[in-house]
Parts: C-alpha cells; structure tokens; sequence
C-alpha cells in the first residue's frame, strides 16, 4: 500500500469536504478513490458534443440551403429549429448527467 501526500488550501479542502459530504462518503480516503479511479478523461466527455455539435451543424446548412433557394415554408423552419432545440435539451440532459 501507498501513501499520496497533497497540499490544499483552506478554501480547496473545504470544498472537498463539501462535495465529499454531498456524496455521502465517510472517509476521506474512499472519496479519493472514487474521484480519481472513476475519473473520465475531457475527451471522452467531449466526444458525444461533438456529434451532437456536427448534427446541428448539419441541420443549420439545411436549413440555410432551403432558407436560400426559397423552397422552406414558415412552417417547416419552425419544425426544423425545433429539433435543434431538442438535440441541445439532450446535450444538456448529457451533461447534467455526467457531472451530477
């Protein structure tokens, strides 16, 4: 077994202690482990973005398309931004998820 030493400022250990609290851990320790063995990397929390990004970069060159060449009515602009607004409620439901 090891032992990991770290410095933290006033400030920094009471928000640990906050979050440790928040997350109904009783040690110290056990709130470490967790944190840093389950810890996922910037980059796999950002590639589901990405995607969800590229769909809705997509939908606004469509719409763009359709907006220039005159064939999109009223109508059928307002049911195309409603489904951009749905893929951000689902990035949003997303990250929600992963930082609660």
């Amino acid at each position: 077994m090891k032992k990991i030493t770290t410095r933290w400022s006033d400030e920094e250990y009471k928000q640990m202690i906050e979050k440790k609290n928040a997350l109904n851990f009783r040690k110290l320790n056990d709130f470490h482990k967790q944190v840093i063995l389950n810890f996922k990397t910037n980059e796999n929390l950002i590639r589901p973005f990405l995607k969800e990004f590229s769909h809705q970069g997509n939908n606004l060159n469509q719409i763009a398309y359709k907006l220039n060449s005159g064939t999109i009515t009223k109508q059928e602009l307002l049911e195309e931004f409603q489904k951009i607004q749905k893929q951000q409620k689902e990035i949003l439901n997303y990250v929600s998820k992963q930082f609660n």
